[in-house]
């Protein structure tokens, strides 16, 4: 049995039952009661009625909190399940717009990739969760249809039929990759990778490069005005004629990179707490006799 139901069944029997006792006691135990005296009458329907109301009242009582306990609980239960059910309506929406956006990079016609593209980038702006999942995309693309060729000498960029800037959708993957945001405190764990990539002539102008991934990649005439290559991996990479004015290269590492030269460097930000490649490590030891 509820609790709450034997309580009320025990307080009705004490209002009863005092009432009652208190009849017996004060006519005696041996009196017979008498239902034709009316004083008889009106004191035993006092006694049920004051016995009726305590009943009354505790049932008042009792429903009160057997009606406000289980509404409290179902309208936290509904809210919980409606909030569970708009979480994974949205992540259902976001997955819908990633899988949409990856097939339009994928399609024949220029102006359908490009909206793919700028999907993507609206995607990773509207999701903290899909935002890794969108760079990896776009760096994925960016490897597999713009690959380094296997030429590595300052005439390669100009091969016949060998274009000296990457093409429209490229460059849109490049603008959006160059200006992405990590959320949270993701930041430093996250990297772009462009490795043995193809990004000749390529705008990189204040594109945030930090920690990229751009072993082996050809930048020959890239732009990369005022980038940050803060701890950037360019191990290999090919520099020729790459514009690096005010570029940050804290920790960047240049090491094993070809055709990079000293006039270039100079124009970056932080250079000499770069590494560098060997045949531009005299610049660094002559500033150090200099110091001496």
């Amino acid at each position: 049995m509820d609790f709450r139901m034997l309580a009320s069944v025990l307080l009705n029997l004490v209002a009863f039952a005092v009432p009652l006792a208190f009849f017996v006691e004060y006519f005696g135990a041996d009196v017979r009661i008498s239902l034709e005296s009316t004083w008889h009458l009106s004191a035993l329907g006092g006694s049920v009625l004051f016995a009726f109301l305590v009943a009354l009242i505790a049932a008042r009582l009792f429903s009160r909190q057997e009606d406000t306990l289980p509404h409290h609980i179902i309208r936290l239960l509904k809210a919980r399940a409606t909030e569970k059910r708009v979480s994974i309506a949205h992540a259902g929406h976001l997955t819908e717009r990633l899988t949409r956006a990856v097939t339009q990079l994928g399609d024949d016609n220029m102006a359908i990739r490009l909206g793919g593209i700028y999907a993507l980038e609206r995607l990773a702006q509207d999701s903290d969760t899909d935002h890794a999942r969108v760079m990896d995309v776009l760096t994925a693309y960016v490897r597999e249809n713009a690959p380094r060729h296997a030429q590595d000498a300052p005439q390669a960029a100009n091969t016949p039929n060998t274009p000296n800037t990457p093409t429209t959708d490229m460059q849109a993957i490049l603008t959006v990759i160059g200006r992405w945001k990590t959320p949270g405190n993701n930041r430093h764990t996250a990297r772009l990778d462009l490795n043995h990539t193809r990004l000749v002539g390529a705008n990189l102008r204040r594109a945030d490069l930090t920690r990229a991934d751009l072993t082996g990649a050809d930048l020959t005439g890239a732009d990369l005005l005022m980038a940050d290559l803060t701890d950037a991996n360019l191990v290999d990479a090919n520099l020729l004629g790459v514009n690096l004015t005010r570029a940050k290269l804290l920790g960047a590492n240049l090491t094993g990179s070809k055709y990079l030269r000293a006039e270039e460097l100079q124009s970056a930000l932080n250079w000499r707490d770069a590494h560098l490649p060997d045949h531009l490590k005299h610049l660094t030891e002559w500033n150090d006799e200099r110091k001496e």
